[in-house]
């Protein structure tokens, strides 16, 4: 079994993009950085779509892509994933709506909130379905935490990419930056619980494991997280980039470590098949 890069790219992506939406949905409640949401919530929609295309081709036909919504009601993995990333969805086009209209700042914050909590749901979902008690390091509740705690500081670091940019009041982007920090925490403890239960796979995929994982996930991720707060003296736009870049770097190698630790399991199966024809055994 290949590393599935659509499946990878499809859920780094919708898994960013949900997790910034829930930061606007956070914005509304805080009362802060109001310049930003709009362009947060559209750049989030934007990748929530690159995320979606991927998981079309993934599909690689339109006949399984109705087959998919056709039995949406089974809840497997995918189908819940595909009613998340619609449901978000269609709270961001609602929310860029609102937004846009006078007197409907209570129904933008209300959509903005409810799309914080389904946002937060699909980040975690997106790698539940991988959960398999079949298949070492696979077979733990902290490969779908991973996930969740890198989407989330992805979209947190995303939020704080376009705070800087739109100019935000210094405390409004520290206050945001808060938030983003513990964003950070989150994905780096999520990180590093996995990384010591699925340790052992580390050969799997070297760059993936060291050079994602651990350098851009955990290392690059907490520091850059203290620099959101304004802990470490870098311009904010700097941070948000960098952080950004970083955190899906991290998000990219746990996925490709993830599959490759898998395919390496299959693969002594497959190994010992070929023996057992080769020998007669």
């Amino acid at each position: 079994m290949d590393i599935q890069w659509s499946l990878v790219v499809f859920s780094l992506m919708a898994g960013c993009g949900a997790a910034g939406f829930a930061f606007v949905g956070l914005s509304e409640l805080l009362g802060i950085c109001r310049n930003s949401r709009f362009v947060a919530a559209l750049a989030s929609l934007a990748f929530l779509a690159v995320g979606g295309i991927a998981s079309v081709t993934h599909l690689a036909s339109p006949n399984k892509v109705m087959y998919a919504i056709q039995h949406a009601g089974s809840f497997s993995g995918i189908s819940v994933e595909l009613m998340l990333l619609s449901l978000v969805g269609v709270l961001m086009i609602v929310y860029l709506i609102l937004a846009k209209r006078e007197n409907a700042a209570k129904a933008a914050k209300v959509v903005a909130v409810i799309g914080l909590v389904v946002g937060l749901v699909m980040c975690y979902a997106l790698g539940n379905s991988y959960q398999l008690l079949s298949r070492p390091a696979w077979n733990t509740v902290l490969l779908p935490l991973s996930y969740f705690g890198t989407s989330l500081a992805a979209g947190g670091f995303l939020f704080l990419s376009v705070a800087a940019f739109k100019k935000e009041e210094t405390d409004q982007v520290k206050k945001i930056g808060l938030w983003v920090l513990v964003a950070a925490v989150i994905c780096a403890v999520a990180l590093i619980g996995y990384a010591a239960f699925a340790g052992s796979a580390s050969g799997a995929n070297v760059l993936a494991f060291w050079g994602g994982m651990v350098a851009c996930g955990i290392v690059l991720t907490l520091v850059l997280g203290c620099g959101a707060w304004g802990k470490i003296k870098m311009p904010s736009t700097t941070v948000g980039i960098a952080g950004l870049a970083a955190t899906l770097l991290g998000g990219l190698g746990l996925r490709a470590f993830m599959w490759a630790a898998g395919a390496g399991f299959l693969s002594l199966f497959s190994t010992a098949a070929g023996v057992r024809v080769l020998f007669g055994l």
